[in-house]
Formats: structure tokens, sequence, C-alpha cells
């Protein structure tokens, strides 16, 4: 146990007597009013066990030249605007025994960042598993980039950031920024919120500090991965609510794969946007506006689908649009199926619109399969617009799956793209139906 009234500092080298990593283990306590704490390891920086590292009235600077551990339900906190910054030049860990391994501020930012410069090796960037990560005003921010696949025995999963059954939220103003980097390996993820032992999934969440996740999959399975009960949530309302944006690039598989999942808000803007082999992915899950929350899905992809929507409730209950926009040069712009699939909104429009260069099967520029129960509701006054480029032997928009509008006008249009057949179809179970709004149908048959 080490208590003191001003500055803490211990600094670990090649030539002092405790070697070159740092051990803390019991009770780590600066309680002056400005007192610091610094703890500077030459390899591994570890704080585990009964470990409570606590910066009362400063900060706490964490810097491996390897590896940071934070372990068996350690504490590592500061109060007031103390914030926590950590710094391994491989990787960091935050893991624990009974889910209760903290890093938490008050109003003080948290700032890690794990192998920034490429380290060789085979390992997640920073790992969290059953393990927290909170703050009420202070900014969150990770950043983290997996080893190159390169070690004795490559898993092929290295991501940027990996979180198993923990949790990052801000309960006031801090707003919570991912940054992540997989470079190689068939199953690695940019950032990857998943479930493990205790399945019960990763989340993050905020109130009315804005989410922000920048996935990269250069050479790695996907940019971003939310899956198994795993959630990104915005719990604020109104006009500061806390936004979510979710950007992912690359991806041999996905740009953005979700699957499982959920991605909630009531009045904080939705946005994922994905670019990969096919942009976005989501499968057997929810996204949901509560209030004014518009729901924007941008998918890119290169030679699948732009957008795959498969058995998932997309739905807005308040005011929010839902706007899904897709383009490949490959397969589908949007492709939406699954019996259990529906896009519903109350008063927010519904804007689908997909395009394809694309000369595979299956390249129309929005493509609604068959044996869905009712793919797309809107209960009141919400219009519903589709619109579709297609390209090939397909057509433009075909919808073999019922649509139902309340009092909201229906149109749904075909551009002149490079389709050489029908621009667009209805199937046997492709039914527009309208209670009292316009159904406007316009085929453009200038195609070649």
């Amino acid at each position: 146990q080490v208590k003191a009234g001003s500055n803490i500092s211990i600094v670990s080298g090649a030539n002092t007597p405790t070697g070159a990593d740092i051990l803390v283990s019991g009770i780590l306590q600066s309680t002056g009013a400005a007192g610091n704490i610094t703890l500077n390891a030459l390899n591994d920086l570890v704080i585990n066990g009964d470990a409570d590292v606590l910066a009362a009235g400063g900060s706490l600077d964490l810097d491996a030249g390897q590896d940071i551990l934070i372990s068996n339900d350690a504490i590592v906190s500061t109060v007031g605007n103390g914030t926590i910054t950590g710094d391994a030049v491989r990787l960091i860990v935050i893991s624990s025994n009974a889910a209760t391994t903290t890093v938490q501020t008050l109003n003080g930012d948290i700032t890690l960042v794990a192998n920034d410069t490429g380290v060789a090796g085979d390992f997640d960037g920073i790992s969290m598993e059953a393990a927290l990560i909170e703050t009420v005003n202070g900014a969150i921010s990770l950043t983290g980039r997996g080893g190159d696949n390169s070690g004795g025995s490559p898993s092929g999963d290295n991501d940027g950031i990996f979180m198993e059954d923990s949790t990052i939220r801000s309960t006031g103003t801090g707003t919570i920024t991912l940054t992540g980097m997989a470079t190689a390996g068939g199953d690695s993820d940019g950032v990857d919120l998943d479930d493990g032992l205790a399945a019960v999934g990763s989340i993050i969440t905020s109130v009315n500090g804005d989410i922000l996740i920048n996935a990269m999959g250069t050479g790695a399975e996907n940019a971003f991965e939310l899956q198994n009960g795993s959630r990104v949530e915005s719990t604020g309302t109104g006009a500061s609510a806390a936004t979510i944006s979710i950007i992912a690039v690359g991806g041999t598989d996905n740009g953005a794969d979700i699957e499982d999942a959920s991605i909630l808000s009531v009045d904080g803007d939705i946005l994922i946007d994905g670019t990969g082999s096919q942009g976005v992915e989501v499968q057997e899950s929810i996204i949901s506006s509560t209030g004014a929350a518009l729901v924007t899905i941008v998918g890119v992809g290169d030679d699948r689908d732009g957008i795959d929507i498969d058995d998932t409730t997309i739905n807005s209950v308040g005011t929010g649009t839902i706007t899904l926009d897709g383009t490949t040069n490959g397969d589908e712009g949007v492709f939406i199926n699954g019996l259990t699939t529906q896009i519903a909104s109350v008063a927010g429009d519904i804007f689908i619109t997909g395009a394809t260069t694309g000369t595979g099967v299956g390249a129309h520029g929005v493509h609604i399969d068959s044996d869905i129960t009712l793919v797309i509701n809107a209960t009141n006054a919400a219009n519903i617009t589709i619109t579709g480029t297609g390209d090939a032997a397909d057509e433009a928009v075909e919808i073999d799956s019922p649509i139902s509008s309340g009092s909201g006008n229906v149109t749904i249009t075909s551009l002149n793209g490079g389709s050489t057949t029908d621009d667009i179809l209805f199937g046997a179970g492709g039914d527009i139906t309208s209670i009292s709004g316009t159904i406007t149908i316009d085929a453009d048959n200038a195609g070649p």
C-alpha cells in the first residue's frame, strides 16, 4: 500500500533494481489536491489482484514499452477533472474474473492507445474481457491496431479493438470514440463487439456524448463487427442526445457486419456507413429509433451487395426517417430478405435507394425477396420511396413481398441504368397497398 499527498512517479528501466516491468497489486493512491500518478514501464505494466490505483486530485499516466495489463478486478480511477492516459507499444488488455475490472473518471478524459506504430506479432490492439470503462463528462477515446499475424502460431484473429462481455459507457456529456484497425488475418476485425463465456454481449452506451466508431479492415475479415447480443445505444433525449456514427471501411467480407445485435436510439441520429466486399450486412438484428432519431444506412459493395438486410427489424416509432442507400459494382445495390424482416415507421418517411453496375447474377438496384411476411409497413403518414438503378439482365427494382401504407404515399421509381430487361418487376407476392395514400410507379424504359 502506497499513499502520498502529492505526485507519485514509478519508472522502470533496464538498470533499475526491480527490472523492466512494473507490477501493482495493492493500493496506490495520490490523495493530494493536484497529485498525479505516473507509471512508466520499459516492458510490461501490470495492474492486477486487488489493486486500486487512484489519483484523487490529479491525473493518471500509464506507459509501457510492451504491454499494459489491467486484470483480476483491479480499479484504475481518478476523480474531479483528472484524466487517465494509457499508451502501450504493443497491446492493452483490460480483463476481469468477476466483471468488476474498471477504468473510470468523473469529468476527466480517458485515452488509450495501443500499437500505433504497427508492431509485428499476433494480438489484438486493445482487448476488453468482462471489463468496464466509464465516465460521466470526460471523453473516452480508444485507438488500437491489431498485430500483423506474424506470430509463431498465427491465429488469423488480430482485431484493432476487441470487446467481449464488456461495457463502455458515458452517463453525461462525455463522448465515446473508438478507432480500430486490422491489417491482417482472416478472422480479424477493425472493431469487434462480441460475447464470451458470460454470453451477455458487449455494450457501448451514452446519454449526451456522441458515439463515433471508426473501423478499418484492410486485409481483414470485417472493418466493424457487432454480434451475439451486443448493442450500441444512445439513451439521451432532445437536441443534445448522443448520436451514433459507425464508419467502417475495408474488409474482405463486410465493411460493417451486424448479427444478432442491436443499435438503439431515442433522439440521437444513427448512421451506419460501410464500404467493403459487401458494404453493410445486418442479420437477425434490431435497429430502432423511438423518438426523432434519423436512421441512415449507407453501403458500398465491391463484388457483393451494397446493403444486405436479413431477418432484421428496422423501425422508427417516432418522427425519425429511415434511409437505406446501397451501391455496388458486383451484385445488388440493396437486398432485403428473410421471413421476419420488416422496415417500419409511424411518421418518419422511408427511403430505399439502390444502384448497381454489376454484371453478376442478381444485379438489381433494389431487390426485395419473396416470402417476407410484410417487408415495409408505414402505419400512419409515413411516405415510402423506393428508387433503383439496375444493370445487366436484371431489373432496377424487383419487389416479391408485400408493402403496406396508411395515409402516406408510395413511390417506386427506376432510373436509366444498364438493365436490358424490365425496369420494375412485381413478383407474385409483391402487393403494394395503401389505405388513403397515392401509389406512383414510374418506370424508365429508355435503357439499352
